[in-house]
């Protein structure tokens, strides 16, 4: 019962043709729609990344910018005239502080005075040596002078909190400067 090869019937060419067509088609839309997906998710990528970059370029040089930046024309023609703090705060008292030590921060910081300081209106109207009629003024005025008596303590030009941050961060701020907690040490040792 043997079978001759003459009895297989080889497939018609019809039936290859159209079966090498539908895996050439199948094959073409699979990799037609995954490297049009890869390639738009690649460009889209691309864009994104390039966006991001150009954005993170532009924060750094308008930082770089900041840092060169010429100082503007200082305070107003009548600055020093005035007669009232912009800051001041209706029905505060004037106060008299007495017996200070003063570091004014002139002289590169180097000034330091042993006396009274007045301030009224949110300004400073007298250091060290604060006139007599300049109190009684005053005290004419009907306004209640708060006198404080520093016994020697320190006055300094807004450093009020108990420690200062002054020397620790750069400006404008920088990752590689930033120096605020060491790891390896304490930064102020007793």
């Amino acid at each position: 019962m043997g079978s001759s090869p003459l009895s297989i019937r080889p497939p018609s060419r019809h039936r290859v043709r159209l079966l090498l067509f539908t895996i050439t088609l199948v094959l073409f839309v699979f990799f037609h729609s995954s490297t049009s997906t890869f390639l738009s998710s690649m460009f889209s990528r691309s864009d994104s990344y390039e966006r991001n970059e150009l954005v993170c370029r532009f924060e750094i040089l308008s930082k770089c910018a900041y840092t060169h930046a010429k100082p503007g024309p200082g305070p107003p023609p009548h600055f020093h005239a005035r007669i009232l703090s912009n800051r001041y705060a209706e029905n505060t008292k004037p106060v008299l502080v007495r017996n200070a030590t003063i570091w004014t921060a002139a002289y590169d910081g180097h000034e330091v005075l042993a006396g009274d300081l007045l301030m009224h209106r949110g300004l400073i109207k007298a250091i060290s040596n604060v006139p007599l009629s300049v109190i009684q003024q005053l005290e004419l005025g009907s306004v209640n002078l708060e006198i404080i008596n520093a016994h020697g303590a320190w006055v300094t030009p807004g450093i009020v909190d108990l420690h200062s941050h002054i020397g620790v961060g750069s400006a404008p701020e920088l990752d590689g400067a930033d120096d605020t907690n060491s790891y390896k040490a304490p930064s102020c040792l007793p």
